[in-house]
């Protein structure tokens, strides 16, 4: 937290690097809150937990007005290394964090400018990506990335900031079954795919091209080109999937006036092994 920053439990005070525990009996919930940025904080437990995380109105940027922000944080062992982060098309920049667990090196990178930092355990880092620009990061260990949509300045959007979680490639999928949320203006999804399988992608059994495109790039990781591309599509339950079954990130979010949403569609749970 903050430099001299408590946080209070059960009338009780705690700083940074102290430790709290407490039992919770069967279908239990915990709630605790905290002006400062919370950001690294560890929870270990003797049995399997949902952890959910964010914050209860943050503005995030200059233009809009807060919203809640709350994301399920995923498990340290279910972390990855590899990311690619698309834009948020129709919000003027987004915020990208890097969580690590342990110390790890991390090289992000934004249109080519690379930038190396070392991240000590339970440490945090923030970069920028605008909305016609896609982020890449690469660490020598697992980390947990989160990108924040900031609001927009465009005065025909106004939209209020929203948080993903950020899927790793080792946790892309070759199917999704998602649901688009109704009372949206522009309800968009973006996908991130091998460029030899991108024709091979559909939509409710209808091939991608078929959808008005509002974005379109390409990546560079290791040895393969990814294309990042993003669609307006309609509300309701919407089926993807690539004939060819190569897997696939997908992201849907949507905006309108003084409101925005944005989830990643999917995420496949894989332990990440170290070389």
């Amino acid at each position: 937290m903050d430099h001299n920053s408590t946080i209070s439990i059960f009338d009780r005070k705690y700083n940074t690097g102290d430790q709290f525990s407490l039992i919770l009996n069967k279908f239990q919930t915990f709630q605790v809150g905290h002006p400062a940025d919370l950001s690294g904080t560890t929870i270990n437990s003797s049995h399997p937990i949902a952890v959910f995380a964010g914050n209860k109105c943050n503005r995030i940027g200059y233009h809009g007005t807060c919203s809640m922000l709350m994301e399920m944080v995923p498990p340290i062992d279910e972390f990855d290394r590899i990311f690619i982060v698309p834009p948020n098309v129709n919000r003027y920049q987004s915020v990208v964090r890097i969580v690590s667990a342990i110390q790890t090196k991390v090289t992000y990178s934004v249109e080519g400018i690379n930038t190396t930092t070392t991240l000590l355990k339970n440490r945090i880092t923030d970069f920028i990506i605008r909305e016609n620009e896609i982020g890449y990061i690469e660490s020598t260990e697992p980390v947990l990335v989160n990108v924040f949509a900031t609001g927009s300045p465009d005065s025909r959007v106004h939209g209020d900031p929203y948080m993903t979680v950020v899927s790793g490639i080792n946790q892309y999928l070759n199917q999704y079954i998602v649901v688009v949320p109704e009372g949206y203006s522009l309800s968009l999804a973006t996908f991130i795919v091998r460029n030899e399988s991108l024709s091979n992608l559909q939509i409710n059994r209808t091939d991608v091209y078929e959808y008005f495109k509002v974005f379109q790039s390409t990546v560079f990781v290791r040895t393969t080109f990814y294309s990042v591309l993003t669609i307006n599509v309609p509300s309701g339950v919407i089926q993807v999937e690539t004939k060819d079954d190569s897997p696939f990130g997908m992201f849907v979010y949507g905006h309108r006036s003084h409101d925005g949403h944005g989830y990643a569609a999917n995420a496949l749970l894989t332990r990440i092994c170290s070389n």
